[in-house]
């Protein structure tokens, strides 16, 4: 009875094990090959001079803050009144999911052609989320 005990279990565990529908290289996030996070130059700037530059860059930024530049400029602390206590990233994490950021008018709402996506604001919140890398 002892030996018909242990193959059974030993059959269980043997038929679990080569249930596994992971493949060698694939990562926990159900996408499969390597996952890697966000940097602030690689992905993040791209979206914040194409769609935050005008207004929070250059000369004197014409309609904001200023944090469009560099990756430091970004981990410091906000200057925005509503965003007071908050690092820049920070400011701009919650003023994008809020919707107040960037701001449009009807010819640019979210997900439309030329406009911030709903993936680029994704992008930033999951890069900011992940500990800012740059």
């Amino acid at each position: 009875m002892k030996n018909l005990i242990t193959a059974l279990l030993l059959g269980t565990a043997l038929t679990f094990a080569g249930c596994n529908t992971t493949e060698p290289g694939d990562d926990d996030d159900g996408g499969g090959g390597d996952s890697t996070a966000a940097s602030y130059d690689a992905d993040i700037t791209p979206v914040l001079d194409n769609f935050c530059g005008d207004c929070h860059s250059g000369a004197g930024c014409p309609a904001g803050p200023c944090f469009a530049t560099d990756y430091s400029t970004i981990a410091s602390a906000a200057d925005a009144a509503e965003c007071s206590g908050l690092t820049t990233a920070e400011c701009i994490k919650v003023r994008l999911e809020d919707g107040s950021m960037p701001r449009s008018d009807a010819s640019c709402p979210l997900d439309e052609p030329g406009c911030i996506t709903s993936a680029d604001v994704d992008a930033i919140v999951a890069w900011f989320e992940d500990g800012m890398p740059e």
